[in-house]
């Protein structure tokens, strides 16, 4: 532990009291504003992790003057792997890695203060790995360059325990900061029309108006509306059961601060499209849509809202990126196209029960070796 930084172990009546300052230290540190605020963990943890059998294992650190200098989000699962192997795992709050599928958290990290971060960070580590029995332990969806990503790995390098980075991912953002026009001209000629040029072609179905929804009041008609949409195109509502209650209580939360951002695409005065955005410091954050697939299929629907989000967000001053997130559409990655600034997200996993460590070596060897051989039945 550094020399006059404390740590503590927050409880959840500690966690559920922490909200002003938890959010003092997201604003003063490099910890995404939405993901790592008080508002989605507190919630995540209250509708999935402790239903789903977690063990809250809160950590925050103080520096010499008392002041609070970093939060470490985790928990403790009872896994087992293989279905045999028993093992207790320390993980982020926000991700059941490989277990229960809850709303994903992404870019998660330590919480730790700008001008302390680094010391902060390796503080909560040395904490975590030198008190408590855990046999692995898992950053899920974490950012790749950040600090409990990076803490960790000094901590393997300097004293060798087994490592490995399991998956990855990228979001995609985009920058909205200079001209709506600017950024039109960088897109492709094939992305262009989908987004913007379409637009006269919509317009001849009716009257297109694009309506805002901001108020607390709206946030179950336009959730409603968001499943209703969402299932019209896959089948299933997007949210329900404890992630819709989630869901609620967060746009709710945000509501009040003024970055809820509910997006609905009118025609003729028939809801045709929704998008459902927080608007979190100065980052807009695009968390689902729907639309209806048989209104056109000429035109890309939710494209074209996306181009109506895209133009209001340049024309927000208190908006500087609108963030897509990962993953992609049904058919390709739209949001290559659309998105030019990249964060790697990465799953690292760190097993120091030896047992356990062995069956996950001999598990990635079969795993090789099986490649290898498809690999050479592709070639040869």
């Amino acid at each position: 532990m550094a020399k006059g930084m404390t740590v503590a172990v927050w409880d959840e009546a500690a966690f559920a009291a922490a909200r002003q300052p938890w959010e003092r230290l997201v604003a003063d540190s490099d910890a995404d504003p939405l993901f790592l605020g008080w508002d989605w963990l507190h919630g995540w943890w209250q509708h999935f992790g402790a239903p789903g059998g977690a063990t809250l294992r809160l950590l925050a650190v103080q520096d010499g003057d008392g002041s609070l200098c970093g939060i470490a989000p985790m928990m403790i699962t009872a896994e087992r792997v293989r279905g045999v192997l028993p093992s207790r795992r320390l993980q982020l709050v926000g991700n059941f890695w490989h277990g229960a599928e809850t709303l994903p958290t992404e870019y998660a990290d330590f919480i730790v203060r700008r001008d302390c971060a680094e010391t902060a960070a390796d503080t909560l580590l040395d904490y975590l790995l030198d008190h408590g029995h855990w046999g692995e332990l898992v950053l899920a969806w974490a950012r790749a360059d950040g600090h409990a990503v990076h803490a960790l790995r000094r901590r393997a390098a300097a004293e060798g325990f087994w490592l490995r980075d399991a998956e990855y991912r990228t979001s995609y953002a985009a920058e909205t900061t200079g001209g709506f026009e600017d950024y039109l001209a960088a897109l492709s000629r094939n992305t262009r029309p989908k987004l913007y040029n379409r637009r006269g072609q919509l317009a001849r179905h009716g009257e297109v108006r694009v309506e805002r929804l901001a108020r607390r009041a709206d946030v179950a008609p336009g959730l409603a509306l968001v499943n209703e949409l969402h299932a019209r195109r896959w089948g299933e509502a997007a949210y329900s059961g404890a992630a819709l209650a989630f869901q609620q209580g967060l746009a709710e939360a945000v509501a009040a601060s003024g970055g809820l951002w509910l997006s609905v695409l009118r025609v003729a005065g028939r809801p045709v499209s929704v998008l459902y955005n927080l608007r979190v410091g100065g980052r807009l954050y695009y968390l689902q849509g729907g639309f209806d697939e048989t209104f056109d299929r000429r035109l890309s629907l939710g494209l074209l809202h996306l181009g109506y989000l895209l133009e209001a967000a340049f024309a927000d001053p208190r908006v500087h990126a609108l963030d897509l997130l990962a993953g992609g559409g049904r058919k390709r990655q739209y949001k290559e196209a659309l998105a030019p600034v990249r964060t790697a997200l990465v799953d690292v996993q760190a097993v120091r029960q030896p047992l356990l460590s062995l069956a996950y070596r001999v598990r990635e060897r079969i795993r090789a070796d099986a490649d290898g051989a498809a690999g050479d039945g592709v070639t040869g």
